[in-house]
């Protein structure tokens, strides 16, 4: 009887140890203007959602492409997926900048703000 016991209990705790662990995260729909070498990106231009947990970004743009930032080691700085270094600023508009060596991001969280900027 004790063995059995313990193979259920060794069988329940094994079943809790290969579930995945589920992070929480933040998901919000905003506006985003994307601009590429300083023209802006008609595709990836519009609705867009932003994810934020832990400190980490992910923008999903309209177009389907897709950045994961990583926070870096100074206050306003990131990393995209491939490595490349990213500036963040928060403007006094609430907005959100993101700026690459050739291709930047504005978030706006009320969507009707980017329709009119």
């Amino acid at each position: 009887m004790k063995s059995l016991l313990k193979s259920g209990v060794l069988l329940v705790l094994a079943g809790l140890a290969a579930r995945p662990l589920v992070a929480v995260a933040d998901s919000e729909d905003a506006f985003c203007e994307v601009r590429e070498h300083g023209e802006q990106a008609p595709g990836a231009t519009g609705y867009c959602t932003i994810i934020q947990r832990e400190g980490h970004v992910g923008i999903r743009l309209a177009d389907g492409t897709r950045f994961d930032l990583e926070p870096g080691r100074h206050a306003g700085r990131f990393h995209d997926q491939d490595g490349n270094a990213v500036d963040h600023e928060v403007k006094p508009d609430g907005s959100h900048y993101y700026k690459w060596e050739h291709r930047n991001i504005t978030v706006y969280f009320n969507r009707v703000e980017g329709l009119y900027n």
